[in-house]
């Protein structure tokens, strides 16, 4: 049997080139169903990252996840562990310190824009089961145990960490605040496995880091079932009430025949000066439940009115908004690729 041999880095880039084409085109099909889309999401980038370093295997490349066995993988999940929790607190640490040196930054993660999917439809535990099995395995064979092999061809191990974290946060797709905890996490995993010369340990801590966050969106997901809403935006404008100045599309308050405009005055017998008064009368009740909202209408012929309402959820009311904003993008990408065919 002929001898193994390491990844080169030519190998490494033409596999980065590939993934970047697959991930920066996923905006390319914003549109289509969201089961749809995770598909093209999970079997193409995923099946690259597992598929292009399994080719290379089968023509004789050195791309191991290292030694098995029952003593070896407990030696290897106690390391995990460990390991998880020095990072866990790291990132928290880093991510709080940036927040107070810099309080408008935008603190959105990846996880967050999976809470703002997953309003979309049903298909978000699909993508939160992929998120906590699938997708660790397939980053950490491709980033550490492909790409930084690779790189340590060509430098030294630490300048291998270092750049497969940058290219692993890079690639991930998000702001500066969540660029640096990918980085941070990037570098803690790569380091783990240039020490233990075994993709094992380092899966461990994608597979705890991942969990910890998808157990977070999923609590909050079940949380928005039950968050009665009407389907509004508010503002106080008004003395004595809350002007409407967002009807959400075929949630509660359009339904019931809101418009933009009206000012609600009450919800049943009680009074709403303002939004946080009515954001509280309205979680007194269940989703489902009528209520009667008292408007001042813009219509000359019927100034004050009463209209029952049948209260929405939370979930329902973010899923139309959106779908509304993933139409948007679509319109918006179509058009782009129109005008630049006409150039």
């Amino acid at each position: 049997m002929a001898e193994r041999r390491p990844p080169r880095v030519s190998e490494a880039i033409l596999g980065l080139v590939v993934l970047a084409v697959l991930i920066f085109s996923i905006p390319l099909f914003y549109g289509v169903p969201a089961y749809a889309l995770g598909l093209v999401m999970f079997v193409s980038v995923f099946g690259w990252m597992l598929g292009y370093p399994y080719y290379l295997r089968r023509r004789g490349v050195d791309l191991t996840f290292g030694r098995a066995g029952l003593k070896r993988l407990a030696i290897e999940s106690g390391w995990a562990i460990a390991a998880w929790v020095v990072i866990a607190v790291l990132l928290v640490a880093i991510g709080t310190t940036m927040q107070v040196l810099w309080p408008r930054l935008d603190t959105q993660t990846r996880f967050d824009r999976l809470v703002e999917y997953g309003w979309m439809s049903d298909s978000i535990w699909l993508y939160l089961f992929v998120a906590c099995t699938v997708g660790p395995v397939a980053e950490e064979v491709f980033y550490r145990g492909f790409v930084q092999k690779a790189f340590s061809q060509r430098m030294s191990v630490w300048k291998a960490v270092l750049l497969q974290a940058v290219l692993f946060a890079v690639y991930h797709q998000v702001g500066l605040y969540a660029g640096v905890l990918v980085f941070v996490m990037g570098v803690g995993v790569g380091g783990l496995y240039a020490w233990r010369k075994s993709l094992w340990a380092p899966i461990g801590v994608h597979v705890l880091n991942n969990t910890a966050h998808c157990g977070y969106i999923a609590w909050i997901i079940l949380q928005a079932g039950a968050t009665p809403q009407l389907g509004v935006s508010l503002d106080d404008a008004y003395d004595g009430g809350c002007r409407v100045i967002e009807v959400v599309p075929d949630q509660a308050a359009d339904k019931a025949g809101v418009k933009v405009g009206d000012v609600i005055l009450k919800l049943n017998e009680t009074t709403t000066p303002n939004t946080g008064a009515l954001i509280e009368a309205v979680g007194r009740h269940e989703v489902g439940e009528k209520v009667t909202l008292t408007i001042l209408s813009g219509q000359a012929d019927h100034p004050r009115l009463e209209l029952p309402v049948e209260l929405s959820s939370k979930m329902s009311v973010q899923r139309r908004r959106m779908y509304e904003w993933v139409q948007q993008q679509a319109q918006q990408q179509h058009q782009k690729l129109i005008d630049e065919q006409d150039d």
